[in-house]
């Protein structure tokens, strides 16, 4: 038997209340009905701590890229269409694209200033200009 077996074994036994001695921790005495009620109360405040600190799960938002037939200093500029029902802000257009390609193994953020973004995108028509985003990518495939 192993020294982590044992140590759990004589930590069930203390949860359990068939210790043969009071539980003491950190100097507080406590009898064994009540060091279960402890050890039951503290397993349970840590697993909703460690369930707070767990990354939130990334939003569902859905981002197709097409090519476009301008280019921009040699490279084709790309259509990133989003879902329409939500307008978003140039800013997190450009966030979600570029977290998009991160996903893209063959797709690459040519990194254009901002002014060439805006401009390329406002050509798109003012229906699409919260929907829409026109940005040079570089692609392999």
């Amino acid at each position: 038997m192993t020294k982590l077996t044992r140590a759990i074994r004589r930590l069930l036994r203390y949860q359990s209340g068939w210790a043969k001695y009071p539980m003491i921790t950190r100097g507080i005495y406590f009898p064994p009905r009540l060091a279960k009620r402890y050890f039951t109360l503290t397993s349970g405040l840590l697993a909703i701590a460690l369930t707070a600190c767990a990354p939130l799960p990334s939003p569902d938002v859905s981002v197709r890229h097409v090519p476009s037939t301008d280019f921009y200093n040699g490279t084709r500029m790309h259509l990133f269409v989003f879902d329409p029902r939500e307008p978003r802000s140039l800013d997190a257009r450009i966030r979600l694209a570029k977290a998009d390609l991160a996903r893209d193994p063959d797709c690459a953020w040519a990194g254009a200033p901002r002014a060439v973004i805006e401009d390329a995108t406002a050509k798109q028509g003012a229906e699409w200009k919260d929907t829409l985003l026109a940005a040079p990518v570089t692609c392999t495939a």
